[in-house]
């Protein structure tokens, strides 16, 4: 409890550092850390969509400059080349008014600015639905993977391929979530070119709604 969010996030991006030389784990920290806190603090009657974006709206400019050091610490390409609020700069705003400026570019500061609107809106319902109509927790588990990436371009791979590449991911994301493509096309075609069209962000997105 006595941990922020800042704090948090440090500690994740520490402990992956102490185990693996990658950023492996950076958007799912940067995800599961306001998660853990509303967690931790909610209220009675509180649901934890309520209490997440009551911690998103406490995070301070400290909770910045933990975030901004650990991702620093991480090395993730890309995300430090910013014209405001460059996480190799001090941190002169709160975390979520960092994120909020870097939400056109980036899912997970996405859902900084927006109080989780992927996670708890598309997501939650999406693995639900595949739960509650028989599918085993793999299947399910893939099935919000194919339909969160259907619904918009992953900004990983925007990143790494362009927007187009990830625009071109998501249309084959929507033939396989309508039935018209099959999935096994869909994953060989994205394994074919290495880490270039490797939808992590929304694979961030994932491990949080499945949380």
């Amino acid at each position: 409890r006595g941990r922020g969010v800042g704090d948090l996030i440090a500690d994740g991006v520490r402990a992956t550092s102490g185990v693996t030389g990658a950023n492996t784990n950076l958007g799912i920290v940067l995800l599961f850390a306001p998660l853990a806190r509303a967690a931790v603090t909610r209220g009675a009657g509180e649901s934890l969509r309520e209490a997440t974006e009551r911690t998103l709206a406490a995070l301070s400019v400290r909770d910045a400059t933990a975030a901004f050091e650990a991702i620093v610490l991480a090395r993730p390409g890309g995300l430090g080349d910013a014209s405001e609020h460059d996480v190799r700069e001090p941190a002169r705003v709160t975390l979520r008014e960092a994120m909020a400026a870097a939400a056109g570019r980036d899912l997970i500061a996405s859902e900084y600015a927006s109080g989780y609107a992927i996670v708890f809106g598309e997501g939650l319902p999406l693995l639900t639905a595949a739960l509650e109509g028989g599918a085993a927790t793999l299947e399910a588990i893939v099935a919000l993977h194919v339909g969160l990436l259907a619904a918009r371009p992953d900004t990983l791979i925007a990143r790494k391929a362009g927007t187009e590449a990830a625009a071109a991911v998501t249309a084959a994301a929507r033939e396989v979530r309508d039935g018209t493509r099959p999935l096994s096309e869909l994953d060989a075609r994205l394994r074919a070119d290495g880490h270039r069209l490797n939808p992590g962000a929304t694979a961030d997105l994932v491990a949080a709604a499945r949380s």
